[in-house]
């Protein structure tokens, strides 16, 4: 089979990709450029924690501190080559593996490119497929002057999330959470088979990027969760607030590797 798509109706990832798995890549420069990221540390319940995490991820063996957070990119490169807008919201937990540790995220809401739900559908299918990432398509909205901001997301008419942040002052040392489980992104890669009896694919994916930061400010913050039985954000409650940091970097590319096939 060659490398072009020569079906009238493309499907699957030779759709979303517009190649075959392993044929040369369109990607050049770094994966993204001018990145927003917001963050809001606080105090959890491990209860919330462990409702979040799926096996066979264990609690960090640390304070229950999670990260709730808001990223924007206006530059971020798509699966074609070509660079569009990006955002999304969601919480990174700090987890083990085998002793490996590292940060997961239950879930994660992105805007489509174009606002309209339906034409970002391919960004949520093709990190899920490739790396595990739990992406969902759902309007996020963020606004801001550059010390105030908000961000709020609705999922199925619900509001889900509803974060204020409030920046300080500018800083030079890292945020005090971003410990030694900030260094891997650990994510679950599953596919079901054809009959939904089990999994084809059941992996341990790790994921590691190097940002360069020009700017960092912190702050506070204040958050309201909502609640649906699919999406149980809430709990994922605030028991004790911490700072919020505003970061501005770039991404180069990522170094992803499995860890596990659950499977074997």
């Amino acid at each position: 089979m060659s490398n072009n798509i020569k079906s009238t109706v493309p499907a699957g990832m030779l759709s979303i990709w517009g190649r075959k798995p392993g044929s040369p890549s369109p990607y050049t420069g770094p994966f993204s450029i001018d990145f927003q990221m917001l963050m809001y540390s606080y105090e959890t319940t491990k209860e919330g924690i462990r409702q979040m995490l799926p096996e066979p991820f264990e609690l960090a063996d640390q304070l229950p501190v999670v990260s709730a957070f808001v990223a924007q990119a206006n530059h971020m490169r798509s699966y074609d080559g070509r660079r569009h807008r990006y955002v999304e919201m969601a919480w990174w937990l700090p987890c083990q593996y085998k002793g490996l540790k590292g940060i997961f995220c239950p879930v994660m809401y992105i805007n489509s490119p174009s606002g309209d739900p339906s034409d970002g559908a391919f960004l949520g299918a093709a990190d899920r497929e490739v790396h595990g990432f739990p992406k969902k398509v759902s309007p996020v909205k963020l606004t801001g002057d550059g010390y105030n901001y908000r961000a709020i997301t609705h999922y199925r008419g619900v509001k889900l999330i509803d974060i204020k942040f409030k920046l300080e002052k500018e800083v030079s040392a890292p945020p005090s959470f971003v410990n030694e489980y900030y260094q891997t992104y650990l994510f679950l890669k599953e596919i079901p088979n054809c009959d939904f009896t089990g999994y084809d694919v059941r992996k341990v994916i790790a994921l590691v990027g190097t940002p360069t930061i020009h700017k960092m400010m912190v702050g506070k913050a204040s958050m309201e969760l909502g609640h649906l039985d699919s999406e149980p954000c809430d709990v994922l409650e605030v028991i004790k607030p911490g700072p919020a940091y505003e970061m501005q970097l770039d991404f180069g590319d990522f170094k992803t590797w499995e860890v596990d096939d659950l499977l074997k």
